[in-house]
This record gives C-alpha cells, sequence and structure tokens, in this order.
C-alpha cells in the first residue's frame, strides 16, 4: 500500500496511470474497504463479462458461420486479435502490479532523484512532457477510431453491431440488438483504454531509462571536472581521491540500477509484448487486405484506415524508443572511453574498464520475445505484413 500511495504523490505517467484506473486494472490504494471492494467488482466486469465474453462470441460467430469460414475468418481476424491482445494486457496488469509498483518504485529511488542541477532537471522535465505528450496523441487517435467504428455501425441504414458476433438470440429484434450493441461499445471502448494505458505505461518505462542513461552520461563525463576543481581548490590529496573514489562509485551504482530496472520492465512485459507483435503483425496484414475491399471514400473505410494506423502506432511506439535505449546505452561505452584517464587513480581506472565492458553490450528490452524491439524489427514487420498481404490478396 506505501508503494502505491506514493505512485500518486509522486505523479509517475499520471494520464496512463489514470486510463488503468478507467479500465479496472489499477485499483486506488487510498479508497475506504467498500470502495475498493466495489473496484473488485468492477474489475471482474470489464475482464471477464465484458470483454472475455465478446472475444467467445466472436469466435463462435466465425465457428457457426454459414457462409464461407476462410473468408469470415479473413474478415475478422484482427478485430479477434486486437481484444485477445487488450484480454491479455488486462490480464498481465491486473496479476503484475506489485512489479509494476516497484517499476514505479525504481524511477522515484534516491539514486535516481532528485535531480543534482538544472541538466538533469531539464532532461526529466522533457522526458516527462514527451511521455504527456505522445500519450494524449496516442489516445486521441484510438479515441477517434473508437468513435469512427461506433458511429459507423450506429448511423448506417440499417445499423449494425461493431463486431461481428454471435448471441444467443435473434439480433434482428431491437431490445436485443441495442443490448448486444452496447455491450460491444462497452468492451469497444475498454479494450481501447487498456492498449492505450498498457502501450504508454512501457514505453514510459522506457523514456525513463533513457533519460537515466543520458543523466548518466553527463555524470561520468564530469567526474573529471569536479576533480580538477577540488584540485583547483588546493584541497587535500586524501580528499580528491574520496572524491574521485565517490563520483565514480556513484555512476556504478547508478548504472546497476538502470540495469536492474530495465530488467525487472523486460521480466514484467516479456509476455504482453510477444502477444503485442504476434497480434499486430495479424491484424496488419488482414486490415490492409480489408482495405482494398472498401470503397476508398466510404465512412468504413476511413475507419478500417484509424484502426490501421493505430496498429501501426503501436508497434512504433515500441520499436522506436527500444532503439533509443539501445543508442543511449551504446553511448555511454564511449563516454567511459572519452573520460580523462591519464588523470584518475590506478583503483578508479580499474573500476571503469569493468563498467566499460559490462557497457560494450548495449541494453536489448524484452530479449526473450523472439522481436528485438528496434526499428529493423519494424521495418522487417513492415516487410512481412506486405508479403503476407500479397498472400492473402
Amino acid at each position: 500500500m506505501e508503494v502505491m500511495d506514493t505512485i500518486k504523490s509522486t505523479d509517475i505517467m499520471p494520464l496512463p496511470f489514470f486510463y488503468l484506473k478507467l479500465s479496472g486494472a489499477w485499483k486506488p490504494s487510498s479508497w475506504p474497504s467498500y470502495l475498493r471492494l466495489i473496484y473488485d467488482s468492477y474489475t471482474i466486469l470489464m475482464t471477464f463479462f465484458i470483454m472475455k465474453v465478446i472475444i467467445v462470441t466472436e469466435i463462435l460467430y466465425v465457428i457457426f458461420a454459414e457462409e464461407n469460414q476462410s473468408k469470415v475468418l479473413k474478415d475478422n481476424v484482427y478485430i479477434i486479435c486486437t481484444f485477445i491482445n487488450g484480454w491479455f494486457k488486462m490480464f498481465n496488469l491486473i496479476c503484475r502490479r506489485k512489479n509494476i509498483a516497484n517499476l514505479v518504485k525504481g524511477c522515484i529511488a534516491k539514486q535516481w532523484n532528485p535531480p543534482r542541477d538544472n541538466y538533469e532537471s531539464s532532461v526529466l522535465a522533457a522526458t516527462k512532457q514527451t511521455s504527456r505528450k505522445i500519450t494524449l496523441a496516442h489516445a486521441s487517435v484510438v479515441g477517434s477510431c473508437v468513435v469512427s467504428t461506433l458511429l459507423n455501425s450506429v448511423l448506417s441504414s440499417p445499423p449494425f453491431l461493431p463486431v461481428d458476433a454471435w448471441y444467443p438470440c435473434n439480433i434482428t429484434l431491437p431490445i436485443c440488438f441495442w443490448t448486444s450493441f452496447v455491450h460491444q461499445s462497452i468492451g469497444y471502448t475498454v479494450t481501447a483504454i487498456v492498449h492505450v494505458a498498457n502501450d504508454n505505461i512501457v514505453v514510459g518505462f522506457m523514456m525513463q531509462i533513457c533519460a537515466q542513461l543520458n543523466v548518466l552520461n553527463r555524470r561520468l563525463l564530469l567526474v573529471h571536472v569536479e576533480v580538477e576543481k577540488a584540485a583547483r581548490q588546493q584541497k587535500d590529496q586524501s580528499q580528491i581521491t574520496s572524491l574521485e573514489t565517490t563520483l565514480v562509485n556513484d555512476c556504478i551504482v547508478n548504472y546497476r540500477d538502470i540495469l536492474k530496472f530495465a530488467e525487472q520492465l523486460s521480466e514484467t512485459f516479456i509476455e504482453t509484448i510477444f502477444i503485442q507483435f504476434c497480434a499486430g503483425l495479424s491484424v496488419i496484414c488482414t486490415s490492409v487486405y480489408v482495405l482494398t475491399t472498401l470503397n476508398i471514400f466510404s465512412f468504413e473505410f476511413f475507419g478500417m484506415f484509424l484502426y490501421l494506423w493505430c496498429m501501426l502506432g503501436q508497434m512504433f511506439l515500441y520499436c522506436w524508443f527500444g532503439n533509443e535505449v539501445v543508442l543511449n546505452s551504446s553511448k555511454l561505452f564511449h563516454s567511459i572511453y572519452n573520460m580523462d584517464w591519464i588523470k584518475l587513480q590506478s583503483q578508479t581506472q580499474t573500476k571503469l574498464l569493468f563498467m566499460m565492458l559490462v557497457a560494450s553490450s548495449p541494453i536489448q528490452l524484452f530479449r526473450g520475445a523472439i522481436i528485438r524491439v528496434n526499428l529493423d524489427a519494424f521495418i522487417n514487420i513492415l516487410k512481412f505484413s506486405y508479403s503476407a498481404f500479397n498472400i492473402l490478396h
């Protein structure tokens, strides 16, 4: 509970965590017991009776389809994959609340905060601002996609359900249709919120790693500056040696914390990333195929285009910031190499040499997810999707 309260007071990624609360995946610890009990019921409702029921009804629709099942599957597999992906993200967020809370606690650790000068303050502030802008942009695009899909289905003549699904009642009856429509609308909205929250929390943590690597790079380059400053102040050699040791040890501890944080992040979300990329490949391939069957000036085409744009945006965010982590961790090796080694103590040189050996291997997040999260992976996904589209077409 202490960690959960800390999250609220430190204002770490407020928008994504607000979306998590809306979806039912993040119970506020400050609420009284009866409200927490109500929230638990809300979580069960969203997770099982809304999202999971939609997935089951979609699969049943494909199984009981009277027309060509392969065509029905190709037309609906993208939406099925999206809901399965969203449900798995929701399940992972609920099961690993403690892990996520520990990651947030790592972001506010003494070693990372507070910043020591204006430069570090500007780096952390810029990271927070960029994270907020990305979250708002992502939420806007996904929200537009949800609204366009729901409006397209309800404003058509005759109206139809947003998702092709099998229900144990006659959909042509108004009471059955509108009940099913409300159910799907809630499920569609909650799934979209879960996608936005989960993606931006993972990306936000990746940005925190980049920010701390930038701070660490600068601290390493400033070691000899601080030592020379102490020498100009005519301090004792023992004081200068102690200062040098303290500064270097501090950098080593900081780097160790960054590596530990990156490992915890990978362990917490590795299954989510694997499912995301598998589902993303299927969604991109099939949605492009469906786009070719629609009238380019139709409202349905616009909704499907937004849908494809959302999925590409999801994949791009992971790949871009995964690549940024690799690039920023690679700079660390060069920062150590460019230090003024001649003026450092032999013991300090030994420590930096070991740190340099570790830094020679850049941080690769989610190594066990088969696909490496970088820009090369995103390009390969586009190439694979184009090849798969040609086969489907």
